[in-house]
């Protein structure tokens, strides 16, 4: 008969709860250019929106000659709440308020949604139309 050694995660996995190593499995942290990127390809896919515009935040991005400069995308992480700015260009027979709320809807549930990080706001500039 073989003796088997009982380790601290035998031990823990018998009393119903995770192994150790799953309880301190570190941190888990997103760059804000991620959320970016989630964020302008959610607000690309809304129906009426034509594309992203520079804004004042990528005009700022080439002068000081960012790598990744987000063009009309601004996210800003404070006290672990998102804070998205986005430039968009729409359709001109689009309802823009309409169009507005459901960028920022969408914006909202998709970081919510896949990274699980509370928003706090979405703010939709409509720069033009095309």
């Amino acid at each position: 008969m073989s003796q088997r050694r009982h380790s601290k995660a035998d031990s823990e996995a018998q009393a119903g709860s995770a192994p150790a190593a799953l309880h301190s499995a570190g941190a888990v942290r997103i760059a804000p250019e991620v959320l970016a990127t989630i964020a302008a390809l959610t607000a690309q896919s809304v129906p009426g929106v034509v594309r992203l515009e520079g804004g004042l935040a990528a005009e700022v991005g080439k002068l000081v000659k960012r790598e990744k400069a987000h063009y009309g995308v601004k996210v800003s992480v404070v006290a672990g709440e998102v804070w998205v700015e986005l430039h968009v260009v729409v359709l001109p027979e689009a309802s823009m308020h309409k169009l507005g709320r459901e960028v920022q809807r969408s914006v909202t549930e998709v970081l919510e949604t896949t990274v699980g990080i509370p928003v706090h706001s979405v703010d939709v500039y409509i720069e033009d139309v095309a």
